[in-house]
């Protein structure tokens, strides 16, 4: 244990070394703007007549960190965000979202009970386990993981 805590402390004296705050301000800042998107997280869903989207809560940190920051370079910045990456990710997300309103979670989850319920009793909790295992390895490879979870 103690050759951890050693080890440990090395890598923060060798972090704290590496990486300097040279603007305390700025993360007074940042520290102030992620307190209050954590607590809206929590507080979303608790007051009344207002429905706020956890994404538009991250979006609004993120503009507000942009604006507090006063950054002089917002295109150097920009060109160091990996556009395609998001662009997939948003293209995953209306796909899976246009799958389940069209029910394929549902319809993979009526066609797996289905089969289970055309075996014999003796041997479902088997044939139960091999193919929910099965159907959830093939299908979570392609779909989302809320869906996914969802119908099954």
């Amino acid at each position: 244990i103690r050759s951890s805590i050693d080890l440990w402390k090395k890598n923060l004296e060798d972090l704290e070394s590496r990486y300097k705050i040279t603007d305390r301000f700025l993360l007074f800042k940042s520290t102030v703007v992620l307190i209050v998107v954590i607590l809206m997280f929590f507080f979303s869903h608790f007051i009344p007549g207002v429905e706020l989207n956890l994404g538009w809560i991250a979006i609004f940190g993120a503009l507000m960190l942009l604006i507090l920051a006063d950054i002089q370079e917002l295109e150097a910045i920009l060109n160091k965000v990996e556009w395609g990456t998001l662009l997939f990710f948003a293209g995953l997300f209306v796909l899976m979202e246009g799958l389940a309103e069209l029910g394929l979670m549902e319809f993979i989850g009526r066609i797996t009970v289905d089969i289970i319920k055309q075996v014999d009793e003796d041997k479902q909790l088997l044939v139960a386990i091999v193919l929910v295992l099965w159907v959830s390895a093939i299908a979570s490879s392609f779909i989302d993981n809320i869906p996914f979870t969802q119908a099954m």
